[in-house]
């Protein structure tokens, strides 16, 4: 179990952070399999944004494991602490976010709902430009000179 500064706490292995005093059912802490010995939990949302985790046919989540390992060496860009595994959308970008940190208004990321990710306002800009350009500039035709076709009626 991963206990926080208060004994008996349960807390979240991606964001660190426990059960929202606020309104817990919102977003749950749910235990997930890592393949580890130790029970681990996670906030709903938490690993529904994680990039490397999905869920088979039975609702379980894959993959838990490795996405922490993978995420443990990551900083979070708002808070700095380690297990940030929500990424940029360009991949060329290095941040990473905690889930609740990504979702702070002041970060001005911008949130991709449809896509479970985000994109810092930079890389958003020069995504937004690549789509423009790539969309505007003429693209040759698939076979610019044509085979002629065989006289059917010889």
């Amino acid at each position: 179990m991963n206990l926080g500064p208060n004994p008996g706490q349960v807390l979240c292995a991606f964001c660190h952070e426990g059960l929202d005093s606020d309104d817990p059912d919102d977003d749950p802490l749910v235990p997930i399999e890592t393949g580890r010995a130790k029970q681990h939990y996670a906030h709903e949302n938490c690993i529904w944004w994680c990039p490397d985790v999905w869920q088979d046919k039975d609702l379980k989540w894959q993959n838990v494991g490795k996405a922490l390992s993978r995420c443990h060496r990551l900083k979070c860009a708002v808070c700095g602490e380690g297990d940030a595994p929500l990424g940029c959308k360009r991949a060329a970008c290095r941040k990473n976010w905690h889930y609740p940190c990504a979702m702070e208004p002041t970060t001005g990321l911008v949130i991709l709902e449809d896509e479970f990710c985000v994109a810092c306002p930079a890389c958003n800009e020069l995504l937004i430009r690549r789509v423009r350009k790539k969309h505007l500039t003429p693209r040759p035709h698939p076979h610019p000179h044509p085979h002629p076709q065989p006289n059917p009626n010889p």
